[in-house]
Formats: structure tokens, C-alpha cells, sequence
């Protein structure tokens, strides 16, 4: 993928709406071991569920909600990988299959009872899984990398937030997540200017082969949650640090291809980074920009290995 905003990628199928109820007695699972996940109940299905694979598209908008009725959801151009991701409540490193399965995009429209609640929801993704892709897998452990933020020799450099309480129910600081950025100026790193406020948290632009992460009243778990997106492996706060901070941290971005893009639809041209000085790697522009650092170690990991996955749903 050329250019992501975070806030526009899909946080989680549970980011939807859904009213609280008594959930639907479950079944034994049909899948056994593996971390704790939905239990599987063969009978929680949607009520209507359309699944087709996306059309080619130049947009770089990926897993968008598209409707807030609390009865349906509506996802365009969602990965395959995402959807088992968030059926069973996993993080990336956590599902191992084959190397398409990413690249696999698909655009769902379902509906579904009154009264659901979000694990409910999981589980019914789990099944239409299992239904329209033949998804079949089994658990095992397996030795991962794993990273532990700490501070560094400097001490921190980051500058400690100053707390705002949410307007009125608004949920969060009450600040829209950001559009695409629209053709605009470039800061001298590459990044496009700001378009203004975020939501409180860690934003993330990822641009040809650079990164920025901004924080905004964030705290070292928001950052290390995001830094779980570039590493690919799990990231843990052992820094002890309780504040929320603002900062901005920029650095290359790692297991970049090393491909530059024009991205014509937001003003960007591959031509402008190649004059352009490289960024730090994470590990030194932690260190310089925000007074932390990363130690690796190997730790257990509970992971789903998929078995047999179709390329395409089966017909709606």
C-alpha cells in the first residue's frame, strides 16, 4: 500500500455500535486451543450477509464503515487476513497462512437481529469465515519476537500533555478521526502538513517508506499498540511512565521495499523523496526523538495456523 492513515484503516469489527443483551447460550467450540477467543455457536449467523471480492481501485481508503446502523455493517475493500484478525480477536503475528492472504480484498454488507452483542458479532464472522471462504485451521505456540519500550539512558524527551476534558457525551476528546489528506504542501520529511486536530491517541502516515507517528494526549500503551503495526510482533510498556503526552516521532519505515510512488491522487510524487534526506531507523529516532528505546526478546506466542482458506467467497 502506497499511503495509510491509520484512522482510516479498520480498528476492529467491534468498533461498530451494537446494544447490549443476554448472549445466546454457546456451543462447545468447534476449534479447540489457542488464546482466549469468542467460543464457536454454529447457529449465530447474520441475517443477510452479501460477500464479494473488491473491484481494482486506486482509493487508498481500506476497511471503511460506511453506515452506523446499528443493525448493519457495511465494510469496502477489507484484507481477508483482517476479517480472521478480527473474528477471533488476533493481533497480525498471531495468524499464520499463506502469503495472499492479505492481498485478498473483499467488501461485505450485512445485517443482523436486534440486540447482538459485539462478541456475538465475532462469533458470526467466524462462521461466515467457515461458510463462504472454507476456513479451516488449528492452534499451536510458537517462539516470536517480542519488544518492551523502556526509557533510555537520556530520560524521557517527550513533553507531558495537558488534559482536556470531552465536550458535553462526545466520545474521546470530541474531535472527528481526519479525512485523506487532500493534495496540499509537504513538510520537509515527506509527510503532508496537518490538516488539524486528532483525536487523543496515536495517529500514524505511513508514505514511502517513512513514518510518522503523532501522539496526542497518548499514552506509552497507545504507542506501543501502533509501534505493534510497524514491527509486526508484540510491543509491551515497561517504561513505568503513567503521564499522557504529546510528540511526534518520525523514522523509516521498517521492511520498507524500498519502492517509491507517485501518488497523483493526493499531489505526491515519487521524484520529491528522492532529493529527500533518509529518517533515523525506529530504534535510533526513539531514542533521539523521545528519550525511549526498544529491547527485543523471544517469548510464547499462541497463533492460528490456517489449514485451507478460499481465494473467493462462495456465491451470495
Amino acid at each position: 500500500m502506497r499511503y495509510v492513515c491509520s484512522a482510516l484503516l479498520i480498528a476492529a469489527i467491534l468498533s461498530i455500535p451494537i446494544t447490549s443483551a443476554q448472549p445466546v447460550p454457546a456451543q462447545a467450540p468447534a476449534q479447540q486451543g489457542g488464546p482466549a477467543v469468542s467460543p464457536s455457536d454454529s447457529t449465530l449467523r447474520f441475517e443477510v450477509v452479501s460477500v464479494k471480492l473488491s473491484a481494482p481501485s486506486a482509493t487508498t481508503m481500506v476497511g471503511q464503515l460506511r453506515t452506523m446502523d446499528p443493525g448493519r455493517l457495511r465494510y469496502v475493500n477489507i484484507g481477508l487476513k483482517d476479517l480472521v484478525l478480527n473474528a477471533y480477536n488476533l493481533k497480525a503475528y498471531q495468524v499464520v497462512g499463506p502469503d495472499w492472504l492479505r492481498e485478498i480484498a473483499v467488501d461485505i454488507d450485512a445485517t443482523m437481529r436486534p440486540g447482538v452483542t459485539k462478541e456475538q458479532v465475532r462469533v458470526m464472522f467466524q462462521n461466515m469465515l467457515a461458510d463462504r471462504f472454507k476456513l479451516t485451521f488449528h492452534w499451536d505456540t510458537r517462539e516470536l519476537p517480542a519488544y518492551s519500550i523502556v526509557i533510555a539512558s537520556t530520560g524521557p524527551k517527550m513533553k507531558e500533555a495537558i488534559e482536556v476534558p470531552p465536550p458535553g457525551n462526545a466520545s474521546g476528546n470530541g474531535v472527528p478521526p481526519p479525512g485523506l489528506y487532500g493534495p496540499g504542501k509537504l513538510d520537509a520529511d515527506g509527510f503532508p502538513v496537518d490538516p488539524g486536530p486528532q483525536r487523543d491517541g496515536v495517529g500514524t502516515v505511513m508514505i514511502n517508506g517513512r513514518s510518522r507517528l503523532r501522539g496526542q494526549r497518548a499514552t506509552i500503551q497507545d504507542l506501543a499498540s501502533e509501534l505493534l503495526r510497524q514491527l509486526k510482533y508484540p510491543v509491551t510498556d515497561h517504561t513505568g511512565l503513567k503521564s499522557k503526552y504529546d510528540f511526534t516521532l518520525k523514522f523509516a519505515t521498517p521492511g520498507w521495499s524500498g519502492e517509491l510512488e507517485d501518488i497523483p491522487e493526493l499531489g505526491i510524487w515519487a521524484s520529491a523523496y528522492e532529493a529527500m534526506q533518509p529518517l533515523p531507523d525506529l530504534d535510533a529516532a526513539l531514542q533521539s526523538q523521545l528519550g525511549l528505546k526498544l529491547q527485543t526478546k523471544k517469548a510464547p506466542v499462541e497463533v492460528l495456523i490456517v489449514d485451507h482458506v478460499e481465494k473467493a467467497p462462495t456465491a451470495n
